[in-house]
């Protein structure tokens, strides 16, 4: 299975991510590599780094999945690349390449081609409010 769209050739970073999610279970800021090496390494992660302060990590480690285990899940999985927006929770996504947000059901729709954000705006709006926090959180610096 791969990332690429199911919604024909048109080329829109926020399509299809959906579908193989594997590597994305932390944030495009924060992705599960720094995690598994901490936890494989028992390395702790700085809290400071030449005097500035740092943000804690949100990755996980996928130590566990090679191990054969079962790990916790993400409540939520954000992104941002490109021009593209989107979070995941649970079996929804709010995605945006523009101004306007979709709302999927990923479990009914893994294509991607059933917009639900007119039947469900009161869940796209907060998926999106979730996303547009998450995203100034990481514009700002540590205090």
């Amino acid at each position: 299975m791969t990332n690429v769209s199911f919604e024909g050739c048109r080329f829109i970073d926020n399509r299809g991510s959906g579908v193989n999610m594997d590597l994305r279970q932390g944030t495009s800021k924060s992705p599960p590599v720094s995690a598994t090496f901490r936890d494989v390494t028992g390395a702790k992660y700085p809290k400071e780094i030449l005097g500035n302060k740092t943000k804690p990590p949100l990755g996980k480690s996928l130590l566990p999945i090679f191990k054969g285990e079962v790990r916790e899940p993400h409540k939520e999985i954000y992104w941002h690349f490109s021009r593209a927006n989107a979070v995941r929770q649970g079996d929804l996504k709010v995605v945006r390449a523009g101004k306007s947000w979709e709302l999927y059901d990923l479990k009914a729709d893994p294509t991607e081609t059933n917009n639900l954000a007119k039947e469900r705006p009161e869940k796209t709006a907060e998926l999106a409010k979730m996303w547009e926090a998450w995203r100034q959180d990481y514009k700002n610096k540590p205090k």
